[in-house]
């Protein structure tokens, strides 16, 4: 799988319906008879009347249907969902906000595509004395601060965990190195037979082994990332990739397999365990495997794996005419009940600590598998030299463990690749 399917289809799958597109008439005003006392978004342009433009992907529309009803209801404002097809909108945006015809909010992922998008000057800041961040969980907030500034707000959440077949795997073992030896016992490649499954050549896999043996993406401090310090060539990280090495030789993985291909042997019931997302579940569960989620298991020297999470929800264009009305729009798309209604639709994982604590989500096995793991994670460096890495590291993971190439010179060089491929993007 591709990092794309991995962390990006899910931004393609996100909730919306039409209803008939215009610009944005609302006043350009502030609010009047409000004081910044009683409304913290009162001294911004803008009003709640007139007409909101909300762009939402075409599929589950009946979520942003719910939250603009009640907003329209509260406000009295029209609201107008816009559907789009495919991953992103924030090219039409592009094309159409410099010339007045672009929405007010967006269905925006987070993390580098929001990063990219912000430096494109299509987002605007949000003001977060305005909004009650508190009530986040904190890593899937952080997928939309770019630069130590907030663009938008999160609504629901994914991150890959360990997806295992109860009847071949009844219990998980409490480190991961149990965990590989276990699933290697399983493990008959001449009979069709496998181990623990997990792409090793993606790095939103390995990042959270890369990051347990001392090994990081970009340096980072106090949330800003520094393109400039890539450790994905350090020791820690040639340690993990000769660990990974180790799985091939126990004849536990096979090797030159896609990760479709793994998917499919654990559809099969050829393997009591696989690394993968929740996007996976359904189909493992159609195909009549006996699905159990867990948290990974954490190393044997207590170094618990984070894994990479990704988040997804509401942005405001930088070329709204009012910010006003744009913000209280996502207050909306951010209440209990509008996050649930939309996690339930994309089984993602809602981004409010109170909604976790709900028996709907503790009480299912699934649900709370991810859940655990979201604790333990995230979020991918929010930059958008982000792009650069993915490529590079999947072609040194092709070349170390299918050609058997030396890990520490496959590294260096991918490492100077990206750094050329950041070079060039910067100028």
């Amino acid at each position: 799988m591709s990092v794309a399917a991995a962390i990006l289809m899910a931004a393609g799958m996100l909730a919306g319906c039409a209803k008939k597109p215009g610009s944005s008439n609302s006043s350009s005003t502030s609010t009047s008879g409000s004081s910044q006392e009683d409304d913290p978004l009162a001294s911004l342009e803008g009003s709640l009347s007139g007409n909101l433009i909300v762009w939402v992907g075409d599929l589950y529309m009946e979520v942003f249907e719910t939250i603009a009803d009640k907003f329209e209801q509260d406000t009295g404002m029209t609201v107008e969902l816009v559907s789009y097809t495919g991953l992103t909108a924030s090219d039409k945006l592009a094309l159409d906000g410099p010339a007045g015809n672009g929405g007010d909010v967006y269905v925006q992922g987070g993390g580098g595509g929001l990063a990219t998008a912000v430096d494109q000057g299509l987002f605007m800041e949000l003001p977060e004395e305005a909004l009650d961040l508190d009530k986040f969980t904190q890593s899937t907030l952080s997928d939309y601060r770019y630069q130590g500034k907030l663009y938008g707000l999160p609504m629901g959440a994914e991150t890959p965990a360990l997806i295992y077949n109860k009847d071949l795997l009844p219990t998980v073992p409490d480190t991961w190195e149990e965990l590989m030896e276990e699933c290697g016992k399983y493990a008959d490649i001449e009979n069709d037979r496998y181990g623990m499954l997990m792409d090793p050549t993606n790095v939103y896999f390995t990042n959270a082994l890369i990051m347990a043996n001392g090994g990081y993406v970009f340096g980072e401090k106090d949330g800003i990332y520094d393109p400039t310090d890539i450790g994905l060539n350090n020791q820690g990280t040639k340690d993990t990739y000769r660990l990974l090495e180790t799985y091939y030789e126990n004849g536990w993985w096979q090797r030159n397999t896609e990760f479709a291909n793994m998917e499919k042997k654990f559809s099969e019931g050829k393997a009591p365990a696989i690394y993968d997302g929740p996007w996976a579940v359904a189909s493992y569960q159609e195909a009549g495997i006996n699905v159990g989620v867990a948290a990974l298991p954490k190393m044997a020297n207590g170094q618990e794996l984070l894994t990479y999470s990704g988040s997804y929800g509401m942005a405001v264009s930088a070329y709204t005419k009012n910010p006003r009305a744009s913000i209280e729009f996502l207050k909306y798309c951010v209440s209990e009940e509008a996050v649930m209604d939309y996690c339930r639709a994309t089984d993602r994982i809602p981004v409010l600590s109170a909604c976790l604590e709900l028996d709907e989500i503790k009480n299912d096995p699934i649900k709370n598998g991810f859940a655990q793991q979201m604790v333990n994670s995230v979020p991918q460096p929010n930059i958008p030299e982000m792009n650069q890495v993915w490529t590079p590291m999947v072609d040194a993971g092709i070349l170390i463990f299918s050609q058997n190439q030396d890990i520490d010179s496959t590294l260096d060089q991918a490492v100077a690749r990206i750094k050329e491929q950041i070079e060039l993007m910067q100028k």
